[in-house]
């Protein structure tokens, strides 16, 4: 409808932005269209738009992931001084039910990278994924997101 320049209910839009599900899919839809003016300034930040993309990217009928927030770093990446966001993460779903008193099992995420400019709502998204050959140590993040980095790097290269 946007790009045809028909007119859409902001309440639909707003209402869309709320869930994790399809914040980062609108954003990037209004981005395309050249009309991020209208989303919702609520929900217009990088570590939201991030959250999204990596919950969007990481969920499906049987199961998702259950996010929580562990900070962000600036990194060199491509040359580049950039900033990605940190989670603490679990899966959720049917087959990954614990027995009571069974804790899960944390896995760290990545999303971004982002520019260090706040107000730069884009990325390429090439590290937003989760590190599922490590569980998660607090102690350990700055390696594991290292090590991480260094994987999708050679990714990319094959």
């Amino acid at each position: 409808m946007l790009k045809n320049n028909l007119t859409v209910d902001s309440r639909t839009i707003y209402t869309l932005a709320t869930t994790d599900d399809y914040r980062y899919k609108v954003y990037e839809e209004l981005r395309k269209v050249k009309k991020q003016s209208l989303f919702p300034k609520d929900y217009l930040s990088q570590e939201k738009l991030a959250y999204s993309k990596l919950y969007a990217d990481n969920r499906d009928d049987e199961y998702s992931l259950m996010i929580s927030n562990a900070g962000s770093r600036i990194i060199t990446y491509k040359g580049k001084q950039q900033k990605v966001y940190l989670y603490k993460v679990y899966e959720s779903g049917d087959e990954y039910y614990q027995n009571p008193g069974e804790k899960p099992t944390y896995y760290l995420a990545v999303a971004g990278p982002f520019s260090t400019n706040p107000k730069d709502y884009n990325s390429t998204h090439e590290l937003t994924g989760v590190v599922w050959e490590e569980e998660y140590d607090e102690k350990k993040i700055d390696e594991l997101l290292k090590k991480y980095i260094v994987s999708s790097e050679e990714e990319k290269e094959d």
